[in-house]
């Protein structure tokens, strides 16, 4: 039996589960604060105008584009290595950088860890920062808007890595070790350029269905096995319980 998109208080079951995640947020609560389903408590507060709405296996969280974020409180990442690995829609035209997440003070020097972000030029983008120097690594599939993408970015403290639909999007790029400054906040949707949340700036307009967060490296192969979240065999469906049997 494997569980789909769960509704709230049914757990999700991959068919080969990217473990050990730091957090699980499969957008599934219908409330506020966000559930992490991962086991290590990291709820996320929804600020402004991010709401819930239909999503492609189930409830999704809908962000307005402007400075609607969800906060889960400062980052924290001893490692040096992190993957982030979410499954998003963009709702506006192509041309200015949005937000899948963040943990960056724009503003204040030395408090800058990393951008993950559908760029102005509807590219995936994963930046880190080394010893306080930018560390991009840019995709090759436009991320059209309107259509749903299952995106992945990872740094294995080395060097820095780029999924599409479960695909490798880009050359890996040296990275380095990440900077791990604990006075930002990490936000989904958003960047807090100044670090008081009052100044958000590259918001996302569109969807998400899910989002997880790893301090370590999450293999290709697991990226590719599990690029569909929670839906990996969607016939037959008891719809009240989203399971697959």
């Amino acid at each position: 039996m494997y569980i789909l998109k769960p509704l709230p208080g049914i757990l999700p079951m991959p068919a080969r589960p990217l473990a050990d995640a730091r957090s699980l947020w499969p957008m599934n609560s219908l409330g506020n604060p966000i559930f992490d389903l991962s086991g290590n408590g990291k709820k996320g507060t929804m600020v402004n105008d991010v709401t819930w709405g239909a999503g492609k296996f189930g409830p999704a969280l809908n962000f307005g584009g402007f400075v609607d974020y969800v906060n889960f409180g400062y980052w924290n990442n001893p490692s040096g290595k992190a993957s982030f690995v979410a499954h998003v829609r963009f709702d506006r035209a192509i041309g200015s950088n949005e937000q899948i997440a963040s943990a960056d003070k724009t503003n204040t020097p030395n408090s800058r860890s990393l951008q993950f972000r559908r760029s102005a030029a509807g590219k995936l983008q994963l930046i880190t920062w080394t010893g306080n120097v930018a560390k991009i690594i840019t995709g090759t599939t436009t991320l059209t808007t309107g259509l749903c993408w299952w995106v992945a970015g990872v740094c294995d403290g080395v060097k820095s890595y780029l999924y599409v639909n479960g695909i490798s999007d880009a050359t890996p790029v040296a990275s380095g070790s990440m900077d791990n400054d604990t006075n930002v906040h990490f936000l989904l949707g958003g960047r807090d350029t100044n670090g008081d949340l009052l100044t958000i700036n590259d918001g996302l307009l569109g969807r998400m269905d899910c989002f997880l967060r790893f301090d370590h490296t999450v293999s290709a192969s697991e990226i590719a096995y599990n690029r569909e979240p929670f839906c990996m065999f969607p016939e037959p469906i008891m719809p009240e319980f989203g399971i697959a049997v």
